[in-house]
């Protein structure tokens, strides 16, 4: 559940590759020493890599190695590392794309200078997704309060609908600690049951239930001296909120099944799409919780308040995706901009995202075109006047509101989306409601609704930073 990304050094001698290895690890860095190109291939493919060290013969007879990286990873850094260094060789790699060339010595000095130049630039690089979100007025003044209190030890608290980017902030949080060099731990709420999520929190002891065959580190563990984000934390049952508070207060958690205390120092960033105070009133949530994650709080804008950033958004997803598909989808029509910074994405960043990449994968020419447009793309939400009888009760209201919209989305995923409630409330709605097989399209049965996908939630009360 670590989500920090790797270093990757390729070196085929085991003692060297061992050497530098522990050299990064010493300097707080996450490092996997690999013998050959093929097998960190293997690796890449199944995982996310930060950088790559690349060992190179002396001189270079083939550039294909670095060639095949930067086909076959285009978003993945790569120094060349060359002993002895030869200067054409230095220059040649550079033309060739890699970040940097560094001379192969086993002196950790210029290796843990290298390396850290390099991370430094491709984290502040003209593409990052902190500096795509920083480019919208709405987003400048609520960056650099960020960077006023990401160094501070205090447990913050996100607002705002679900995809504009909050884990975004909270790992740029983290960057900008002093726990950077240590591990950020993500974990979705709303994706898991009470019983699921206490154990993936704090872990079990071997044989505390039938199938704990092992000892089993939580989140906790993982996060020690780093940070943990707790995506949708207002999903977070009232059980388990209990155990986080006694977490929090006291800096120590048992495990599931044990009666060791576990000391930890872990810093909170939570982030939800829902109204924590309005959950604290109706009792769906904590107080004593609530105050304690809410010491720092801001909410991020929806897409549609920073529409002014969504073009260049598009440009670098564009570009992404035709990288890492091999397509030579490079360009946009006019047309097609125009439909898409003019609709409000209900589902934000992440939805742009993916409609990107949808689009980059299914374009049959080198430029996407207003025919390539999936439907719901401009359409709005269900317009006209919702007839109700005078008096109706409020459940009469809201069951003609999901009526009306589940008629016109086909499917509650759908209508979830545009609402913007959980998916779980909508399912649960539509079954009190009886709504479920009346208006479920042909061929997309309960299977393809169960999928434990969280969608795009109500608006975050509006907060002074």
């Amino acid at each position: 559940m670590a989500a920090r990304s790797v270093i990757v050094i390729i070196e085929p001698i085991r003692e060297i590759r061992e050497t530098k290895t522990q050299i990064l690890q010493r300097d707080g860095l996450g490092v996997v020493g690999i013998g050959s190109p093929t097998a960190a291939h293997a690796l890449l493919d199944r995982t996310s890599a930060a950088l790559v060290l690349l060992n190179m013969p002396s001189p270079v007879v083939s550039w294909a190695p670095l060639e095949s990286f930067l086909s076959r990873h285009p978003t993945v850094p790569v120094i060349v590392m060359q002993a002895p260094p030869r200067i054409e060789d230095a220059v040649e790699a550079v033309k060739r794309g890699a970040i940097d060339y560094l001379a192969k010595s086993l002196d950790p000095a210029p290796l843990l200078r290298g390396v850290h130049a390099a991370l430094r630039a491709t984290a502040r690089g003209p593409h990052s997704d902190t500096e795509l979100i920083e480019r919208s007025a709405a987003m400048r003044g609520i960056m650099e309060y960020v960077r006023r209190v990401a160094p501070s030890v205090s447990n913050i608290v996100l607002f705002g609908e679900s995809g504009v980017g909050k884990e975004v902030v909270a790992r740029y949080i983290h960057r900008l600690s002093a726990r950077a060099t240590k591990e950020f731990v993500a974990v979705n709420c709303a994706s898991l049951s009470d019983d699921i999520l206490e154990n993936e929190l704090f872990g079990h002891e071997r044989g505390a239930f039938t199938s704990a065959n092992e000892r089993k580190l939580g989140l906790f563990d993982l996060a020690h001296e780093g940070t943990l984000f707790l995506d949708e934390i207002g999903e977070m049952g009232l059980g388990c909120q209990a155990r986080l508070l006694r977490a929090i207060e006291r800096k120590e958690f048992r495990r599931v099944g044990g009666t060791a205390h576990v000391r930890v120092d872990v810093r909170i960033i939570a982030a939800t799409n829902a109204d924590l105070s309005e959950a604290v009133t109706n009792r769906r949530f904590r107080r004593d919780l609530y105050y304690r994650l809410n010491v720092i709080n801001f909410r991020i804008p929806p897409l549609r308040e920073r529409r002014a950033v969504v073009a260049e958004m598009i440009e670098h997803f564009l570009s992404e995706f035709s990288a890492k598909a091999r397509r030579r989808v490079r360009s946009i029509s006019p047309d097609v901009m125009a439909r898409l910074t003019a609709y409000d994405w209900p589902g934000n960043v992440r939805e742009l995202r993916n409609t990107i990449e949808s689009l980059v994968v299914s374009a049959p020419g080198p430029r996407i075109e207003l025919r390539d447009l999936p439907s719901t793309i401009g359409e709005a939400a269900p317009r006209g006047e919702l007839t109700v009888s005078l008096g109706s009760s409020m459940d009469e209201i809201e069951r003609e509101v999901f009526r009306a919209y589940l008629a016109k989305y086909g499917t509650k995923k759908a209508a979830a989306m545009i609402l913007r409630v959980p998916l779980r409330t909508f399912h649960a709605k539509a079954k009190r409601y009886e709504l479920v097989r009346k208006h479920t399209r042909r061929g997309e049965g309960a299977a393809s609704e169960s999928k434990p996908e969280v969608q795009a939630g109500p608006h975050a009360r509006r907060r002074k930073d």
